[in-house]
């Protein structure tokens, strides 16, 4: 399940890939005591109140995961910055 993986701890960076803050409360109640699935252990019961767990699911599959290399991005963006032309005029 894709909560269960990003909430262990990454072994690039030993930190959970995300983090739910204290006053999440309605979450962290909601993951502590959601039943699981009877016909589907990979599954959470739908029949309990499971409305802040179903979101926080949609926006986990709406976020890549995997790290960018920050000199291959700076150095995109530095080629892709404004060179004066004229420098007389400055453009």
């Amino acid at each position: 399940m894709e909560i269960h993986r990003r909430l262990a701890d990454d072994p690039r960076t030993n930190e959970p890939q995300i983090r739910i803050f204290p006053n999440c409360v309605n979450l962290i109640k909601q993951l502590s005591g959601i039943p699981l699935s009877k016909t589907n252990a990979e599954d959470v019961d739908t029949k309990a109140e499971d409305h802040a767990y179903d979101a926080l699911r949609y926006m986990l599959m709406t976020r890549m995961t995997g790290y960018v290399s920050i000199h291959k991005t700076l150095n995109g963006i530095k080629n892709q910055v404004y060179q004066v032309q004229d420098q007389t005029f400055g453009y």
